[in-house]
């Protein structure tokens, strides 16, 4: 295995304006709460009262799970000082779903997900949802609208990548920590260089990203241009994101 998640997928839900994708799916080798594999308790920071329930319909059987994710959240969270006092931790509040939009969104992602498990390739495997009771969901039938709406505000979290708690702007933004330059405003000497300073989260996976800024940064501080001779062909067109997935 080269992974947790051995396949990953982007889609365009009815929601995205443009040809890019707004969903991206994980498929993990493993059950959610298959603790013999994986602590995914502790990967996820689940909460206990979601996970108990969800480790019990997962015990002694086989399979995969697909993680349905936000690549374009309308919701905004906030990061405030606890204290003056720098060894308190801060105040996380991710302000998950505060955009409505946000969970059409989701919705739409497990649809997706329902669709791929139909196909043949799924099907040769009997694949099929393992169906357990989620607390705050019970009484709801199952696969309705107001089921899965209930699923998606139960079990959400965040999945390894948070930025732009530390925003690049301009130098008069007054929501900007850092200028163009990665400068912090107002502190002599000191640079961000990380995920942080992205001002929108990026449609994917950040560790790219990440390299990029801190590469930039090295060439802002050394005054130099390393990417100056990397031949860029004019004529080369991006690829246009397939905008329907037919199953």
């Amino acid at each position: 295995m080269t992974g947790l998640a051995e396949g990953i997928g982007f889609f365009r839900t009815k929601w995205q304006q443009d040809n890019s994708a707004d969903i991206q799916l994980h498929m993990l080798w493993i059950l959610i709460g298959h603790t013999k594999k994986v602590d995914s308790r502790m990967v996820y920071n689940i909460n206990p009262e979601s996970w108990k329930p969800m480790e019990k319909a997962h015990e002694g059987k086989l399979g995969f799970s697909v993680m349905v994710t936000l690549l374009r959240p309308r919701s905004r969270g906030v990061l405030q000082l606890r204290s003056k006092d720098p060894r308190d931790q801060p105040i996380i509040d991710p302000k998950y779903f505060s955009a409505e939009r946000d969970i059409d969104v989701y919705e739409e992602g497990i649809k997706i997900t329902k669709k791929l498990a139909s196909t043949n390739a799924f099907k040769q495997y009997d694949t099929k949802p393992v169906v357990y009771a989620v607390p705050h969901c019970q009484g709801l039938t199952y696969d309705s609208e107001e089921y899965w709406r209930c699923i998606i505000r139960s079990n959400v979290l965040t999945i390894y990548h948070p930025t732009g708690t530390c925003k690049m702007g301009a130098v008069d933004d007054p929501t900007a920590v850092v200028d163009p330059e990665l400068r912090v405003k107002g502190i002599q000497g000191l640079r961000v260089a990380d995920a942080s300073i992205m001002p929108d989260v990026p449609a994917g996976n950040t560790n790219a990203p990440s390299i990029m800024v801190g590469e930039k940064a090295a060439d802002l501080i050394l005054g130099t241009n390393s990417v100056k001779d990397i031949p860029l062909p004019a004529d080369i067109a991006a690829p246009e994101i397939i905008s329907k997935v037919v199953f």
